[in-house]
């Protein structure tokens, strides 16, 4: 009699597992199934809220990333607290891994204690706070594991380990490897390398087609593990337009408008300057979250820093020629992300990030945990600069018997340079014996620029008018003063002039070049031009180019070298007081304000990534520096008017300064 087959009776959890069924996507599976269970999204009981890329959508093109196979690992950076890394990154991989790809998966923290910890804060809620997710535990729960190594009713299992043993990254195999706080891991394991290096190897078992590795991490220093893994991956960040005008930028601290010297009015008042030059509208937090729903990930060029180095005035990108993610210039299958705090529209503004900023100011400790957790710049040690000029220093230059507003009988040059701001315009004066160099201050003033009120419910055109309307009133005051001339000591009622007026075009060119050729019109000697800085330190630009620059807005000026400038300025300054080409203050006025913006910078050597980068700098805490930039001025002033400054042969020539002879005089000091 045949023997009749008797086919096993499934239970409807086995039916569920076994019948065929779609393939989500990480994003797609977790809308469906994935509730945020901590962070400020939360209900007011505790109440945990569906997961969506409309609640998160900055972190869309990572996760798009961590699903996408042309990427064989993928690296974030972002502000602890900020992006919601675990909540964005690591959960969704890691539940989509056990429930729908049904693979085991292993989380690696700094340490035991701190796996185990997200285990039981965000892991396990996560887990129990969905149906289908529940029933992956166990009714018994000695059938879940230990702490480090959990097994799931679907024959998946979830390893917790700690970065600081190699025993532990070496206990398990899984196709699914999320490193967490990398930057906080050891720099090495002897004898297996990084521990996160060490961690992925552990799903070489796996084809390479299904392992997913994915680092997650803030700023450390510029030689940590994440870093450079990030730089050499194709590192993409954030781009958001402006409201006002469609710039596409990036939201960078140093664009932060605020009072440095009063939290409180930094709370109620701090706004972003637009990093497009000719945009006058202020960037407001609450423009944020309309902000981000037109954001775009750019990959950064091979050949560009925007995270360390950013550009002066803010980094833009013209969308039609930007590689918008996934696009990449760069040769590598390795995709990373960079966020700072500035993005996040949940919990602290920009207003109370400013004030954080003001209160950790002279704590260096402080400063550093800023720029590395909010600002999410990688720390370098920067190299101290023995010349730096000091008050002390300074205040030696008072020469006995100069007096403020006076020009001495020795002086055969006056030349004025003028900073424009928003609420000041900044001006130096300056007398210069034109056959050695040896110059006195004159005067070093302010006139105020009465623009538009707060209070004043104005257009953006309106207040770009009337701000370049009062920027031109407080320079023809500045032109009044120079037109009555200043006194020359022992000469009677004889006066003089300035042979050459410079303004900085940085800000508001329009209202700037407007003035200037409206003053030339009548002036057969043009005393009044319009400069804009070029930073160039290792360059080989003129202080002074002999030849101005027209704009296709119909500006000219001239590209003086500033960095060149600045070097240039101290070295004159280092010629003792009394001597022929040094450089003099007067007597009978007080100073201190004048002293500390020529203190507010220096120049420094910075080493990261293999490469040495020299630049100037302002100091940690340090305030404003207009002064400085009109006394750097008076340098390319000096020059256009013929000034021998002592020492600087092929500056006073008007050549261009080489690389070899920039080289040459760094070696000299």
């Amino acid at each position: 009699m045949p023997t009749t087959l008797v086919k096993p009776r499934l239970t409807d959890y086995e039916r569920a597992i076994l019948r065929p069924r779609e393939r989500l996507s990480i994003q797609a599976w977790s809308e469906r199934h994935l509730r945020v269970t901590e962070g400020p999204l939360i209900g007011e009981r505790g109440a945990s809220t569906p997961w969506s890329v409309e609640t998160f959508p900055l972190q869309r093109a990572v996760i798009e990333a961590i699903d996408d196979r042309r990427w064989s690992r993928v690296f974030t950076m972002t502000a602890p607290q900020a992006f919601g890394k675990t909540q964005c990154a690591a959960l969704p991989t890691i539940l989509h891994a056990l429930h729908h790809r049904k693979v085991s998966a292993a989380y690696v923290a700094a340490n035991l204690n701190l796996a185990v910890t997200q285990w039981q804060k965000k892991l396990r809620p996560a887990l129990q706070a969905e149906d289908d997710l529940r029933a992956l535990f166990h009714d018994n729960t000695d059938f879940g594991g230990t702490k480090e190594h959990r097994r799931f009713t679907n024959g998946t299992s979830l390893h917790c380990a700690g970065a600081d043993s190699a025993g532990a990254l070496s206990g398990f195999t899984a196709p699914v490897i999320i490193c967490d706080d990398i930057q906080a891991y050891p720099l090495t394991l002897p004898g297996f390398g990084h521990p996160a290096d060490f961690a992925f190897k552990r799903s070489e078992a796996f084809p390479a087609g299904l392992t997913t590795h994915v680092g997650i991490g803030t700023a450390g220093t510029v030689e940590d593990y994440l870093w450079r893994a990030m730089r050499a991956s194709a590192l993409f960040c954030p781009f958001v337009p402006c409201l006002s005008c469609g710039t596409y930028q990036l939201l960078e601290f140093d664009r932060l408008q605020f009072n440095p010297d009063d939290p409180d009015a930094a709370i109620d008042d701090t706004w972003l300057r637009c990093a497009n030059p000719k945009c006058d509208h202020r960037i407001d937090w609450d423009e944020l979250p309309a902000m981000l729903i037109e954001h775009l990930w750019i990959s950064c060029p091979p050949d560009a820093d925007w995270v360390t180095r950013p550009a002066d005035g803010g980094v833009t990108v013209d969308i039609a020629e930007a590689d918008v993610y996934p696009d990449t210039r760069r040769n590598t299958n390795v995709a990373g992300f960079w966020c700072n705090a500035f993005y996040w529209p949940l919990g602290r503004t920009w207003g109370e990030r400013a004030a954080d900023w003001i209160s950790c100011r002279g704590d260096p400790d402080s400063v550093q945990d800023y720029q590395q957790n909010i600002q999410v710049i990688p720390w370098e040690e920067p190299e101290e600069d023995e010349g730096a000029l000091t008050v002390e220093g300074l205040a030696a230059h008072r020469r006995e018997g100069h007096r403020f507003g006076v020009v001495p009988a020795e002086a055969d040059v006056v030349t004025l340079t003028v900073d424009v701001h928003d609420r000041f315009l900044y001006y130096i004066v300056r007398a210069w014996n034109k056959a050695d160099g040896t110059s006195w201050l004159v005067d070093a003033g302010t006139k105020g620029v009465h623009g538009p009120q707060k209070s004043e419910s104005l257009t953006d055109a309106q207040k770009k008018a009337r701000i370049g309307h009062a920027i031109r009133q407080a320079l023809e005051d500045t032109a009044t003063m120079e037109t009555q001339g200043w006194q020359v000591a022992g000469r009677g009622d004889t006066f003089i002039n300035a042979a050459i007026c410079l303004i900085d075009g940085g800000y508001r060119p329009d209202a700037v070049n407007q003035f200037c050729i409206g003053r030339n019109s009548g002036d057969r000697l043009r005393r009044w031009r319009m400069i804009k800085g070029k930073s160039e330190v290792r360059g080989t630009h003129p202080i002074w180019p002999r030849e101005p620059i027209r704009n296709k807005r119909g500006h000219v000026y001239r590209a003086v070298n500033v960095d060149e400038a600045k070097h240039a300025l101290r070295e004159v300054l280092a010629i003792p007081v009394g001597q022929r080409g040094a450089w003099h203050t007067y007597e009978d006025q007080p100073l201190d304000a004048y002293h500390r913006h020529l203190v507010s910078e220096h120049f420094i050597e910075t080493k990261y990534g293999g490469r040495t980068a020299k630049r100037w700098v302002k100091r940690d805490g340090a305030g404003p520096n207009h002064w400085w930039d009109c006394e750097t001025y008076q340098i390319p002033a000096a020059l256009a008017c013929g000034v021998k400054l002592l020492g600087l042969q092929s500056a006073q020539q008007g050549k261009r300064t080489t690389l070899k002879e920039w080289r040459a005089r760094q070696r000299k000091k």
